[in-house]
C-alpha cells in the first residue's frame, strides 16, 4: 500500500510526497482551484498508466480525502502482487477420503487433502455458526481442494464456466468417481485460512439430480441396475477418493493441457454441463453432444446407429456386452430425439436411460484420459476415422 499526501496548497504552488500518483476525490467544500489541482494530478496518473500498463493492471484503487488544518489529499493503492496471500479452497461434500496419505498434489499449484486434517474444517464450522451457512448445520465432507494464488488469475471465479479451474478439477473428480458432485463450497482468505475474506459460497447445490444420475433414486434404481447388470461391466458407484482415483485425476488434468481445442476438450466440457444442471432433459442433451463429439461419423446417415456402434466398440468387452451397450445407447438416442424435436416422451423412461448413459459416458472419459494411445488417436480426426474403419471391416 502506498500513500501520497498533498502536504500544502498555496496560491502559486503545491507540495506533495509519494512516488506513484493515483486518483484522488476532493470533498465538495474544496475550491475550484483545488479541483484544477486534482485534474492535474489525474492527468499525470493517466500518463503514467499508459507507460506502465502491466503494473497498473494489478493495482486496486482506494481513495481517501480529508480536510483538517490544511488541505490533505491522500491517495492509496492496493497492489495485487505475489506478496499477498490470496488463496482459495473448495470443500466437497458427501465424498469421502480413502487415500493412504492425508494430502495429494494434483499439480504445482493445486492440492487435495482430507477434510478432517484441514484448517478449512475449523473455518467451515465457524461459517456455519456465524453466517448460518447450510442453515447452521455442518455437512459431512471428506475432501478439500486448495488453490495457490496464481490459479486465481486463470478464471477461478467463473463458477459456471466449463473452463474455470473450479469446474475443471471438480469435473475430473466426477468423471473418475462416476457420479456428480452434489455440492461444493468455495472459501477465500488473505491470511492463509486463519480467517475468511468473505462468507463461503455454495456451488451446484443439487442433490435430486445427483441421486438420479447416481442410479440411487428409489423408483428407478431396480430398472437401472437391471440394465447395467446386463452390460456386465459396471462396478458399484464409488463415493470415496482413493489413491487410484487421485492418480487418475492427476493424469486427466495433465492430458487436458495437451489436448486443447480438440474433440476431447469438447467432450470433457459437456460432461460437466450434463451434471451441472437441474433438469434431466438438459443432462440428456449434453450427454448426446459429448457422444457426438467423440463418435460422430463423417457422414450424417444413421447417426444414432453409428454413434452407438462406435461407443460400444470403444468400451469393448464381450460381444454380448457390446450389444447391451449398443442397445442402451439406441434407447437413449430415441428419447433424446423426442426431446429436441418437441415430441412427447415418457419421463419414467428418461429417468432410467439417462443415468445409464451418464455411467457409460463416465467410463468412456475414464478410458480416454488414462490411455495414452487412445488419447492421441482421438486428438486427430484422421486417426479417429481410421479407428472407426478398423471396427467396421
Amino acid at each position: 500500500m502506498w500513500l501520497i499526501e498533498l502536504i500544502e496548497v498555496r496560491k502559486d504552488w503545491i507540495i506533495f510526497l509519494g512516488g506513484d500518483l493515483r486518483f484522488g476525490k476532493l470533498t465538495s467544500s474544496c475550491s475550484s482551484g483545488i479541483d484544477k489541482i486534482c485534474s492535474f494530478l489525474i492527468k499525470i496518473y493517466r500518463a503514467r498508466t499508459t507507460a506502465n500498463e502491466e503494473l497498473t493492471r494489478k493495482r486496486r484503487l482506494q481513495a481517501d480525502t480529508r480536510y483538517e488544518k490544511g488541505l490533505y489529499l491522500s491517495v492509496k493503492t492496493h497492489t495485487m502482487s505475489q506478496n499477498i496471500d490470496f488463496r482459495a479452497a473448495i470443500a466437497v461434500f458427501n465424498i469421502g477420503w480413502g487415500c493412504s496419505t492425508d494430502q495429494i498434489t494434483l499439480d504445482e499449484r493445486l492440492t487435495m487433502e482430507t477434510f478432517s486434517q484441514s484448517i478449512i474444517r475449523t473455518l467451515y464450522h465457524r461459517a456455519c455458526t456465524e453466517n448460518q451457512l447450510h442453515d447452521g448445520e455442518p455437512f459431512d465432507t471428506g475432501i478439500v481442494i486448495e488453490f495457490d494464488t496464481p490459479y486465481l488469475d486463470d478464471g477461478f471465479t467463473q463458477y459456471h464456466s466449463t473452463s474455470s479451474i473450479i469446474s475443471v478439477v471438480c469435473n475430473a473428480i466426477a468423471i473418475f468417481l462416476g457420479t456428480p458432485l452434489p455440492t461444493y463450497t468455495v472459501f477465500y482468505t488473505l491470511d492463509g485460512f486463519k480467517s475468511l475474506l468473505s462468507p463461503p459460497l455454495d456451488i451446484n447445490d443439487n442433490y435430486d439430480l445427483h441421486d438420479m444420475l447416481s442410479g440411487t433414486m428409489e423408483n428407478y434404481s431396480e430398472q437401472i441396475s437391471k440394465i447395467l447388470d446386463n452390460c456386465g461391466r459396471f462396478p458399484e458407484i464409488c463415493t470415496d477418493i482413493t489413491d487410484e482415483i487421485a492418480k487418475s485425476v492427476v493424469t486427466c488434468l495433465k492430458n487436458l493441457k495437451r489436448t486443447a481445442d480438440t474433440r476431447i476438450h469438447t467432450a470433457f466440457a459437456y460432461y460437466f454441463n450434463a451434471w451441472h444442471t437441474s433438469q434431466l432433459e438438459h443432462t440428456c442433451i449434453n450427454l448426446s453432444i459429448l457422444l457426438e463429439a467423440l463418435f460422430s461419423p463423417s457422414g450424417n446417415t444413421e447417426l444414432s446407429h453409428q454413434i452407438s456402434f462406435y461407443a460400444a466398440n470403444f468400451l469393448g468387452g464381450t460381444k454380448a456386452q457390446k450389444f447391451s451397450i449398443y442397445t442402451a445407447l439406441k434407447r437413449f438416442y430415441s428419447i433424446r430425439s423426442k426431446i429436441v424435436h418437441g415430441a412427447k416422451f415418457k419421463h419414467d423412461e428418461l429417468a432410467v436411460i439417462v443415468p445409464i448413459t451418464f455411467e457409460l459416458c463416465a467410463e468412456i472419459l475414464q478410458k480416454l484420459f488414462t490411455d495414452e494411445a487412445i488419447l492421441l488417436t482421438f486428438s486427430k480426426d484422421k486417426d479417429r476415422e481410421k479407428l472407426f474403419n478398423d471396427w467396421l471391416f
